[in-house]
């Protein structure tokens, strides 16, 4: 396992991951410029969870400074990396509010308006913001934070207990294309842990097995009612799957660049299988072998395509004194309508 942090801009390129591409650096005039569009959004667009503000971010986004908009759409549409950050604090300003204790404390518009709309704009770039309907009520725009009492579970509002790397919601066939995350604060430099598809060594046979149908995968607990306080009736689809999860390979794509979906807390071979159990296995092993830390400082934006790369979180101490890691996070189809069997008619939620 590689032990030594990559901050944004830690220097050389040497010394990141190859599937690590850091943005553009902003001029003085597309920054004013950016500044002040982002201000003129924000006056006419209260809440960043509503439906009008989603349809017009990818507009709105045009007219980004091209720099961006040119660094953005390369790492949709040429996949050659898996992990693209933008240093953006001086497009958001400083974050000087406080940092909830619960994501249900969060109301629109929020003291970091600025942030949120910059965030959504910027995914807008590279595909459709969506959300769950089975996670953090229906919001579009979540906010990941440590809270109390949830220390030691796998989810993302837990903290002194690792979150074991994962592919965003890798239980579900119409998963987020790309997860987007924008760091607020980050005080103790909590690492975010990554890792690529592009760095597995594997055995052919073990290789071989991965591209088949003989794993399965449930639900991660951040889509249970006990997470969640809107009508228990939004989670039938997600109890079915926790009963009767449907087998899936872990490898799919294209043989020659194979995207993955793998959540080892949630996945198993199909009973009895072993050869495929031994194949999880070594494939977990080789991303324990390949991870690396990326420390996001306040500001970053981080875009992780979520058919390359897998992420997770080291442990650490909240104070919840207000100033606890906090970051905001987007999911992002390329393609909405490819989810059209899922969505709740009228909405961007996934079910």
């Amino acid at each position: 396992m590689h032990n030594t942090a990559i901050t944004p801009d830690s220097g050389t390129a040497k010394r990141h991951p190859g599937f690590i591409s850091r943005g553009p650096a902003l001029d003085a005039s597309d920054l004013q410029r950016l500044t002040r569009l982002l201000d003129e959004v924000g006056a006419r667009y209260q809440n960043v969870q509503a439906l009008d503000f989603l349809e017009a971010a990818p507009l709105i986004a045009q007219d980004f400074p091209l720099a961006l908009r040119e660094f953005l759409c390369n790492a949709r549409l040429r996949e050659q990396s898996g992990v693209f950050v933008l240093p953006a604090l001086d497009i958001i300003g400083p974050i000087t509010t406080r940092t909830p204790r619960d994501w249900r404390e969060v109301a629109s518009p929020t003291p970091t308006h600025r942030a949120d709309i910059f965030l959504v704009l910027a995914a807008s770039l590279m595909g459709d913001v969506f959300g769950w309907t089975t996670q953090q009520n229906g919001r579009y725009v979540h906010d990941v934070l440590p809270m109390l009492g949830l220390e030691t579970e796998q989810v993302g509002w837990s903290s002194l207990t690792p979150l074991t790397w994962h592919t965003e919601d890798a239980f579900h066939p119409h998963r987020a294309d790309y997860l987007a995350l924008l760091c607020l604060r980050n005080p103790d430099g909590v690492a975010t842990t990554v890792c690529s598809i592009t760095d597995l060594e594997l055995s052919a046979a073990d290789e071989e097995i991965l591209w088949q149908e003989r794993f399965l995968i449930r639900p991660d607990e951040s889509h249970l009612p006990k997470h969640n306080t809107s009508d228990t009736g939004l989670f039938d689809k997600i109890e079915e799957m926790m009963r009767n999860p449907a087998k899936v390979s872990v490898f799919f794509g294209n043989p020659r660049r194979p995207y993955l979906r793998i959540d080892p807390d949630y996945m198993i071979a199909a009973p009895g299988d072993r050869q495929a159990a031994d194949a999880l296995a070594a494939v977990c092993a080789s991303i324990d072998r390949n991870l690396h830390d990326l420390v996001l400082r306040q500001g970053d934006l981080c875009i992780l395509d979520n058919f390359q790369v897998v992420h997770g979180r080291r442990s650490f101490h909240a104070q919840y004194d207000g100033n606890d890691r906090w970051l905001k996070r987007v999911n992002i189809k390329r393609d909405l309508r490819q989810a059209a069997v899922s969505l709740t008619y009228g909405t961007r939620l996934i079910s």
